[in-house]
């Protein structure tokens, strides 16, 4: 007698598999059909960060293409072993008859819109070489979308290493994200840093979405331009839907950002605070190890109550306001000067506001006789 094994609970199952395995097979080819189509027909910018202790920093030895979507600039973005905007390597030990500079601050010091030559930071230090010795080394250590604290923990933790003899910070006069998670007043109103308190299972998940998202333009596009992963969260938490927000690349700057960040209340004031304090720490950390230290503050007069940094009431250091005053130079830039150095649908400087950012900190840096 013959034993069917093949018995219907069986052949079921088989056409289950065959079934689910199509459906996989076929979710897989028409991922990589999208992923082929924005990778040569529709591409993204692909991220260039990784989780970190400071939330996020620069991958190190990565290259990649950086376009603006309203088609103002397409440049090569490149970041060194350190995770610096460079094409050469610095070691943490100065070499003999250097005289080093580390910049610190966000987008308008990572400057990504521009190449590495056109940076401010590059142009800075072409400036000083051209008629001045000791050689002069400018390291980039802007990192996107980077607050105070973050600088402030970036400085202390990895930056003094380098040995600069100056420090810049590029401050773009946003306190409301720069004062949450890495840094906070002690008890006796002193400024301590703080460690990220993040699960692993969590960190594991951002290191991950970051590798994902470096590799494929479909993931980007739909983490980044739709906000995929954002929506459905709010979702899950029961939140309802709001309108998309402007993209800021897509924004316009043919007027001035009044009144942005304004004093509105007690919180805002303690942010404020909170963030000139910062700043004071970085100032008094650059000087207990034999650095100098210049605050270049680049946001526009009414939108900052920065007459308490004037004043020194909060902090002591050395200010150059970059944006709409020369103050020091007794010269004020008047908007219709300085709107040509803005890229208009993305915000940031263009070529000729790296030019004129670099100019205006050299000029400043040899009238305060930090070189």
């Amino acid at each position: 007698m013959v034993i069917d094994d093949d018995g219907p609970a069986i052949c079921m199952l088989k056409k289950i598999l065959i079934n689910c395995t199509l459906v996989a097979v076929s979710i897989v080819f028409i991922l990589i059909c999208l992923e082929m189509y924005f990778r040569f027909f529709r591409p993204v910018n692909l991220p260039v960060f990784t989780y970190s202790e400071y939330g996020w920093k620069h991958v190190p030895n990565i290259k990649t293409k950086y376009r603006s979507a309203a088609g103002e600039f397409e440049v090569i973005n490149e970041y060194n072993s350190s995770g610096l905007r460079s094409d050469l390597e610095y070691s943490y030990e100065k070499p003999e008859g250097i005289y080093r500079i580390l910049t610190l601050g966000d987008s308008f010091t990572d400057a990504r819109e521009v190449s590495i030559e056109d940076t401010w930071a590059r142009r800075l230090e072409t400036l000083f070489n051209q008629n001045k010795t000791p050689k002069v080394e400018v390291l980039n250590a802007g990192v996107a979308g980077y607050g105070t604290h973050q600088c402030y923990a970036y400085l202390v933790k990895e930056g003094i290493k380098f040995q600069p003899d100056l420090v810049i910070y590029l401050f773009t006069g946003a306190p409301h994200r720069n004062v949450d998670g890495l840094a906070k007043f002690g008890d006796k109103g002193e400024i301590v840093l703080t460690e990220m308190k993040v699960p692993q299972k969590h960190i594991n998940y951002l290191k991950a979405r970051a590798f994902l998202k470096r590799h494929s333009h479909l993931v980007t596009y739909l983490t980044d331009i739709l906000g995929i992963t954002t929506k459905v969260k709010g979702y899950l938490k029961g939140d309802a839907p709001t309108a998309p927000q402007q993209c800021k690349k897509n924004r316009d700057i043919t007027a001035p950002a009044v009144g942005k960040y304004l004093i509105t209340g007690q919180e805002d004031l303690d942010r404020w605070k909170l963030t000139y304090a910062i700043i004071g720490a970085m100032d008094k950390f650059a000087r207990r190890n034999q650095t100098r230290f210049l605050l270049v503050y680049i946001s526009c007069l009414d939108t900052m109550p920065y007459s308490e940094l004037l004043d020194n009431k909060i902090m002591k250091a050395d200010l150059c306001f970059l944006k709409y005053y020369r103050r020091e130079f007794n010269r004020e830039i008047s908007y219709n000067e300085i709107l040509p150095c803005f890229y208009p649908k993305d915000g940031h400087f263009n070529v000729d506001g790296n030019r004129l950012a670099a100019e205006i900190i050299y000029e400043k840096i040899n009238s305060l006789n930090l070189y």
